[in-house]
């Protein structure tokens, strides 16, 4: 935040590396038509991997998104989905939503991948929690892998 707003005479070299940075992560989302991003569930909320690379990417001069689409596959240990007793903690979609929206992307889908503490306890069958989150992303992408 302080190299963006520090006089271009007066960034020092450190300051100029970090807006190269945060540059090249906004051509890369340019560049793309379509985003597809795993995010895991950490104490609630993003890992603060995303949100630094949030923090580099989304600045007060852009990106502009419009038009792009967006699939975010969401993982979580316990169950947030609709109907759970974690429903209402489901702070991660709402906060993609929230931030993409603003960018501009409007045709965002979400693929909740939730409960997966039991295939690592081995009460639920991998094979089996996959397959409905396979299928999900096979039918979002469908037309694309038709030739």
């Amino acid at each position: 935040v302080n190299a963006i707003y520090t006089p271009e005479e007066s960034r020092t070299a450190d300051q100029k590396d970090l807006l190269w940075l945060s540059g090249q992560f906004a051509r890369e989302l340019l560049k793309a038509d379509e985003y597809v991003v795993g995010v895991p569930v950490h104490n609630l909320g993003l890992p603060a991997s995303l949100k630094l690379w949030v923090d580099h990417t989304v600045t007060p001069f852009g990106p502009r998104l419009d038009g792009k689409r967006a699939t975010w596959i969401i993982t979580a240990g316990r169950l947030y989905g609709p109907g759970s007793g974690n429903a209402a903690r489901n702070y991660v979609e709402p906060w993609l939503r929230t931030l993409f929206g603003r960018l501009g992307v409007t045709n965002m889908h979400f693929i909740l991948a939730d409960g997966t503490l039991g295939t690592k306890s081995g009460t639920v069958d991998r094979a089996a929690f996959l397959a409905p989150h396979i299928d999900a992303i096979q039918a979002l992408f469908a037309d694309a892998m038709c030739p």
